[in-house]
């Protein structure tokens, strides 16, 4: 349901699919507690990744509150210009265009041969 209206988010969708399905099912009165969920995701390469979780108690309270509807509601279009300076990594935390607060921002991704893939996250008040 979800993907439908983001589109691909490559790794990302498999996590938002779950999180989509969960709430779904909790809402049409599933009972999933204890339920096996499997994950699968590939790459365009040779490689995949297979796994699965059960649903674990107090899951519940969690999912009770979630409203993806709604958080995917409060988007809006960019321009090229602002895909661009995304995609190019050119805003700052203080630049965002979410204008988050009070929650960690990711400001860095390593490219370095030693540091390749290292994350950097400041809280952002």
């Amino acid at each position: 349901i979800a993907s439908s209206m983001i589109g691909n988010l490559y790794t990302a969708s498999l996590y938002l699919g779950f999180r989509s399905s969960l709430e779904f099912e909790y809402q049409k009165g599933v009972d999933l507690l204890g339920k096996r969920v499997g994950f699968g995701s590939y790459g365009s390469g040779s490689s995949a990744m297979v796994f699965s979780g059960v649903i674990q108690p107090g899951f519940e309270e969690i999912v009770k509150n979630m409203n993806l509807e709604a958080e995917l509601g409060d988007r809006r279009r960019l321009t090229l210009d602002e895909y661009e300076s995304l995609h190019e990594n050119k805003l700052t935390p203080e630049d965002s265009m979410l204008h988050s607060k009070k929650e960690f921002v990711l400001v860095d991704v390593k490219t370095d041969e030693e540091s390749r893939g290292e994350r950097r996250y400041v809280f952002n008040e």
